[in-house]
């Protein structure tokens, strides 16, 4: 059985991350890992309009999506529009490409890069969001 890398990420840049709008995370330290990343929604369930004004309720401690680490490197100011906050002197740039949304099986997050079983990861079809999944 393999194992996936994971990375867990609040809400609501966990699914920023799912829909292809956030390509950079930003960490306070660096890895050496690149490649396939689990990303799991960590912390509490947060309500979140979109911009029709529709209210949906993003959920926490699920798998998300994968994604492909692409590069570790200390943030820049350009990165803040990719990245969905401010920059963060001393921070590193986690760019990440190639998001592929996952059944939301339930997933505690931990701190760190850490590894999950890759047989509870099913990758969803294109097309299908992970919220589709829950009823939201």
């Amino acid at each position: 059985m393999g194992e996936i890398r994971t990375l867990a990420v609040r809400q609501p840049w966990a699914t920023y991350i799912a829909e292809g709008t956030k390509t950079v995370e930003v960490r306070t330290w660096a890895t050496r890992h690149r490649g396939p990343v689990l990303i799991v929604a960590s912390g509490r369930p947060l309500r979140h309009a979109d911009e029709a004004g529709a209210v949906w309720v993003l959920p926490a401690r699920v798998q998300v999506c994968t994604v492909e680490l692409v590069e570790v490197r200390p943030m820049v100011p350009a990165d803040e529009a990719l990245a969905h906050v401010p920059c963060v002197p001393g921070a590193f740039a986690w760019v990440v490409e190639r998001p592929r949304m996952v059944r939301p099986a339930p997933h505690r997050g931990r701190l760190g890069l850490y590894r999950t079983p890759s047989a509870g990861v099913h990758v969803l079809t294109d097309g299908e969001h992970y919220l589709d999944c829950m009823g939201v």
